[in-house]
């Protein structure tokens, strides 16, 4: 099973030399809306690139309208498209007082535009917040990412929707982490290389 992380600065200062024995792919926070910068995301950036981890970025939205989740995206695509990450993506789990419509409105058009930059973008949203929110509605992303914990460190209850990555512990160890870690297992039909190589689509077998 690929081991896929996600971090931020909670994890503190990461051996990457450790960590790149096990991790196959990192997806690295930058920031807390617009107000709070990861203090961590260059470290582990520039960790990923000098021990071969491949990794994509997330910003942890803050927004309550659409005006507001265009700054952001703004915001968060101009911080790191300098880094060339492989894809980036919207985690989108609070409403801070937003309105149900206000909320589908701002995730689509932080979507819309990443996509108009011509990049990869994945939606995260919390699995009892996908439904209640409409996330179910909202279009153009390239891939779904969504939490399911069973109280362990093991892949336990599936998410009940289609998604393409499931975070399936926040309890994870990994090599070169001090402390616990979000894990993270493929749950639909792309493959580890689709989120890897971004000029390349996964090839089928010859059957």
């Amino acid at each position: 099973m690929s081991k896929i992380i996600d971090i931020s600065h909670h994890q503190g200062d990461i051996d990457w030399f450790k960590a790149s024995k096990e991790v196959d792919l990192a997806i690295i926070r930058t920031q807390y809306g617009t107000s709070t910068i990861d203090r961590k995301y260059v470290q582990n950036i520039n960790g990923c690139k000098k021990y071969n981890v491949p990794y994509g970025v997330y910003i942890y939205v803050t927004f309550k309208n659409k005006t507001e989740a265009w700054a952001e995206a703004k915001d968060f695509y101009e911080r790191v498209q300098a880094h060339k990450p492989l894809f980036y993506v919207v985690d989108v789990e609070e409403s801070f007082g937003s309105s149900v419509q206000n909320i589908v409105q701002g995730t689509q058009a932080f979507v819309d535009y990443l996509k108009g930059k011509g990049v990869k973008v994945g939606l995260y949203t919390g699995h009892h917040f996908y439904k209640p929110y409409k996330m179910d509605t909202v279009k153009n992303y390239d891939f779904l990412w969504i939490p399911r914990y069973s109280g362990t460190s093991a892949p336990g209850l599936k998410p009940d929707y289609p998604c393409d990555l499931w975070q399936y512990t926040e309890s994870g160890s990994v090599s070169g982490i001090k402390g616990n870690v979000d894990l993270n297992v493929l749950n639909g039909s792309k493959q580890l290389s689709w989120f890897t190589n971004k000029n390349e689509e996964d090839k089928k077998p010859n059957e």
